[in-house]
C-alpha cells in the first residue's frame, strides 16, 4: 500500500459510516480488551473463592477470547479518513481551519496484481473567501492502475496510468460554524471520469514524482460541462544523508510545484461575489511550496 499527492461528498460518508458500523462489530479499543481480560480475572476469582468453600461454581456464559474480534483493518480506515479529510474537519472547540495553500490529490493503493492495482483518490480544500464564508470542494475517485513500466536496476522509473470511471466533486460555498442567515449560498456536484499518468523515480538520495491528471465532469444540476488539470511535481531529497548529518535526526527537504485549473463545471460557484474574496480567483492556482521533514519511524 503507498501514498501519493482526491474526497468527500459520497466517498466521505461511505467512510464515515462503514468505520461507525464496522467498529462495534469487528473492533475493539484497547481499553474493551482490557476490560474484557479484567473481567475474565474477576470470574476467575470468584469461581476459586466458591471451590474453597465447598460451593458449585454457578454457569457462565462464554466471554470469548479478547482479540479475537480486532480488526486491523480500522487502522487503515483512519489513515484514510485523516489523510483525505484532516485538512478541513473543525477542531475540538469548533473553529474553522481553512488553509492558504491548495491540497493535492491524495491516494491510497492496493496491489492486484504484478501491474495493476486499485486506487482511492480524494483531496478536501478549504480556502477562506470572507472572515465568515469558505469556499469548501471535495473531490474523490476510485481508480484502477496500470504500470507501463515497471523499476529494475537498469531503469529505477515506475510510470503508470490511471483511469476512473467515475469522478465526483463536491463545491460549496459555508458559514463558519454557528453564524446562520437566510442567504442561498451556490453550490456544485460535478459528475464525470478522470485519466492520467504518474512517474515515480526513486533513488537513495532523490525521490522523484511527477502527476498529469484530467477530470472532464458536468454540474447535476445546472449541466454546466468543464474539464479540471492537475500538474504536480514534486522532490525529496534526504538532506541528511546528502550532507552527512547527525542520523538519529534525519531530515528532508521536500519540493512540491503545483498547477491547477478547476474548469468551468463549477461557473454557479464561481459567480458568487463575497466582500473580501471572489471564488472565481479560485479557479487556477499556481503554487510552490518546501516542506521540510523529520523521518520518524
Amino acid at each position: 500500500m503507498s501514498f501519493g499527492p482526491f474526497g468527500r461528498s459520497a466517498l466521505a460518508l461511505t467512510v464515515a459510516l462503514w468505520g461507525a458500523g464496522v467498529r462495534p462489530v469487528l473492533a475493539q479499543t484497547d481499553r474493551e480488551l482490557a476490560e474484557a481480560q479484567h473481567q475474565t480475572f474477576v470470574v476467575q476469582v470468584d469461581d476459586a473463592i466458591d471451590v474453597a468453600n465447598d460451593r458449585d461454581p454457578p454457569w457462565h456464559a462464554p466471554l470469548g477470547r479478547p482479540g479475537a474480534q480486532l480488526w486491523s483493518g480500522m487502522t487503515e480506515v483512519a489513515i484514510v479518513f485523516n489523510r483525505f479529510f484532516g485538512s478541513v474537519v473543525p477542531n475540538d472547540t469548533g473553529v474553522e481551519r481553512p488553509s492558504a495553500d491548495e491540497h493535492m490529490v491524495d491516494e491510497f493503493e492496493v496491489g492486484l496484481d504484478d501491474r495493476l492495482s486499485f486506487v482511492l483518490m480524494g483531496a478536501a480544500n478549504d480556502h477562506v473567501l470572507t472572515p465568515l464564508h469558505f469556499y469548501q470542494q471535495f473531490d474523490g475517485m476510485p481508480s484502477l492502475r496500470y504500470d507501463l513500466l515497471q523499476p529494475t536496476h537498469e531503469v529505477p522509473f515506475r510510470i503508470a496510468l490511471t483511469v476512473s470511471p467515475l469522478a465526483g466533486s463536491l463545491t460549496v460555498i459555508t458559514r463558519h460554524n454557528g453564524v446562520y442567515d437566510v442567504e442561498q449560498l451556490p453550490y456544485s456536484f460535478a459528475i464525470g471520469g478522470a485519466g492520467g499518468l504518474d512517474i515515480w523515480q526513486t533513488l537513495r538520495l532523490v525521490i522523484f514524482h511527477a502527476r498529469v491528471l484530467a477530470i472532464p465532469a458536468v454540474d447535476a444540476f445546472d449541466g454546466a460541462f468543464g474539464v479540471e488539470l492537475v500538474e504536480m511535481v514534486q522532490m525529496k531529497w534526504r538532506l541528511t544523508e546528502v550532507f552527512d548529518l547527525d542520523p538519529t535526526w534525519p531530515i528532508d527537504l521536500g519540493l512540491i510545484a503545483l498547477h491547477v485549473d478547476r474548469g468551468s463545471a463549477r461557473s454557479a460557484v464561481y459567480a458568487w461575489t463575497g466582500d473580501f474574496r471572489s471564488p472565481a480567483e479560485l479557479r487556477e492556482v499556481w503554487q510552490l511550496m518546501a516542506i521540510i521533514e523529520l523521518r520518524v519511524n
